[in-house]
């Protein structure tokens, strides 16, 4: 499923759900033209569907502007689709008319004399005024904007919207032309064009927002995040493993973007840890079909990690280990590697942080992740790990690192940049399939020193609880 929705894009989606709606419309329009009309007319549902998705533009919009705000990145393209899209949605159902019981944006209400001159004032200052000072502060920055625009239009989120804001644009500008096309009832194309313009633009910021990526977390991906199971079973394939014995620590409820599941499936047998109890209710309903599998409702720390692998029984040289915890990962990876040696390592990375610089969050008995971005451990970091324990660096994909044993991997280890910029930074897709990184994307173009410098003013209310060098 998550491969199929990576696949339908925000383009293609949007392009597939337009096509839709536009033959759902075109066919009331010859066999219902009452209902066509009903549609279509003003305060009709048709129109507060346009101002439903466009307040969810705005929405979307203005939510990634206070994302950007905090990382010190520049606002203006957020700040010029909120303006549009509360523009759009007052004009779209006469706003000012259903508050103010009368048509407030329009010239005549300012010119005439029924109205108190002070109403009539004010409402030139909001209805005038503020538009103008928005579009002064755009212009004042038009270099930014240009830049934001131009970045934008790579990516297929973008070009997404820019094509609905720019069916909007026509359709407004060419509206009494539209609206005499025959063979149509009452305003049907002009308000079809809004609508797909709305709906175009609501899945673009909505992909945008990572909107696919959480509503497959919702109902529950079963199998891995970004296909690390077949990054597994391709390196399984290269170097098989001495013992079908699988770790997954933090295995969370067995099924959702599991790395291990497909193992379990293939009948290897397996530990699996879980320590949140609602969590590992649901990881004993998933391994109730593969008994092969133990499991330990337990959290996982550098000072129980090698007695409970011990306390099962794990064979030393155990096959595969998956490990993701968001918080001390690198700590309990090198208590582990003290007495024990997997085949292969799937191990979770935080990385926004780009080599060289090594992130890692300290242990902390009461340590517990906010779900921010201080997790984990950065590339580097895991590098200089695996370095000091006899490990290649043979892969990453996306969030995930793949670590073999030296004296059997077929490939030496690869340079922690070289391997980062091919799993991670050279990926069209990457700020699709993690949304979330957007906020942290500066710091690619930043010095190392600089971006130690940058994390530890994003990390400031952590001070003590991390390392952070290059």
């Amino acid at each position: 499923m998550a491969s199929l929705f990576f696949r339908l894009d925000s383009r293609t989606l949007s392009a597939l759900l337009c096509a839709l709606v536009s033959l759902g419309i075109g066919i009331i329009n010859f066999t219902d033209p009452p209902l066509a009309i009903a549609l279509m007319a003003e305060d009709s549902a048709t129109e507060w569907a346009q101002v439903l998705l466009m307040a969810g533009v705005g929405v979307f919009a203005a939510r990634q502007g206070w994302l950007a705000r905090r990382a010190g990145r520049p606002v203006v393209l957020e700040v010029a689709v909120v303006s549009a899209m509360v523009i759009a949605c007052i004009s779209e159902i006469d706003l000012d008319r259903i508050l103010f019981g009368v048509k407030v944006v329009a010239t005549w209400f300012f010119v005439n004399p029924r109205y108190p001159l002070g109403l009539r004032m004010l409402a030139v200052v909001v209805v005038v005024g503020s538009p103008m000072a928005v579009c002064v502060w755009l212009l004042s920055r038009w270099r930014q904007c240009l830049q934001v625009a131009l970045e934008t239009l790579r990516e297929p989120w973008g070009q997404t919207a820019a094509a609905g804001a720019a069916l909007y644009i026509v359709t407004q500008v060419l509206e009494g032309p539209i609206d005499k096309i025959p063979w149509q009832q009452h305003h049907l194309l002009e308000e079809s064009f809004e609508l797909l313009a709305a709906i175009t633009m609501f899945i673009a910021f909505a992909a945008r927002q990572g909107l696919g990526i959480r509503l497959l977390r919702a109902i529950g991906q079963r199998g891995s995040n970004f296909n690390e199971d077949r990054v597994i079973g391709a390196w399984l394939a290269r170097v098989p493993p001495r013992h079908r014995y699988y770790v997954d620590i933090a295995a969370g409820d067995g099924a959702t973007m599991s790395n291990t599941l497909a193992l379990a499936r293939a009948g290897w047998d397996g530990l699996a840890f879980e320590g949140d109890p609602v969590l590992f209710t649901r990881l004993a309903r998933t391994y109730s079909r593969y008994p092969r599998v133990r499991l330990a409702n337990t959290y996982v720390t550098p000072d129980n990690v090698v007695d409970l692998l011990r306390s099962q029984g794990v064979p030393r040289d155990f096959g595969v280990l998956s490990l993701d915890i968001d918080s001390y990962d690198h700590y309990v990876l090198a208590r582990l590697l003290e007495a024990f040696r997997p085949g292969l390592i799937c191990a979770e990375i935080n990385e926004a942080i780009p080599p060289p610089v090594k992130f890692t969050v300290t242990y902390r008995p009461d340590h517990a992740w906010a779900k921010d971005h201080f997790f984990g451990q950065s590339l580097a970091m895991l590098d200089a790990l695996r370095a000091r324990h006899g490990y290649a660096l043979v892969q990453v994909e996306y969030n995930n690192a793949f670590l073999v044993p030296e004296e059997v991997s077929p490939v030496r280890s690869r340079p922690v940049a070289e391997v980062y910029r091919e799993g991670y930074l050279a990926r069209p897709d990457r700020l699709l399939r993690l949304p979330w990184n957007r906020e942290m994307e500066y710091l690619q173009g930043l010095p190392p020193e600089q971006v130690v410098a940058a994390l530890h003013t994003r990390f400031a209310r952590y001070a003590g609880r991390y390392v952070c060098e290059v």
